[in-house]
């Protein structure tokens, strides 16, 4: 079997994940849209949807580069409010 054939394999099996997936960077893109005037998806939005979904945060990254879905901002550009309840002093 072709390496073609094995990866629409696992795109067939994982059909469910990638939707859930897609759905979540989706609702992180429309956050950043309404709250920001830049729009795309930050490293702590593929962490957060990672751990969601058990899914690895490279798997995600892969679907993003690989279908061009949305742009990843670096995150020390854009800080959100809302995740400084997660940061840890060290």
């Amino acid at each position: 079997m072709s390496y073609r054939e094995n990866y629409q394999r696992m795109i067939h099996r994982n059909k469910a994940t990638g939707y859930a997936i897609y759905d979540c960077l989706l609702k992180a893109y429309r956050k950043h849209a309404e709250s920001m005037d830049v729009s795309g998806i930050t490293d702590r939005d593929i962490s957060r949807i990672s751990e969601m979904l058990l899914v690895s945060e490279r798997w995600i990254r892969h679907i993003l580069c690989k279908y061009h879905l949305f742009f990843v901002i670096i995150d020390q550009y854009y800080p959100e409010e809302e995740w400084k309840d997660e940061e840890t002093d060290v």
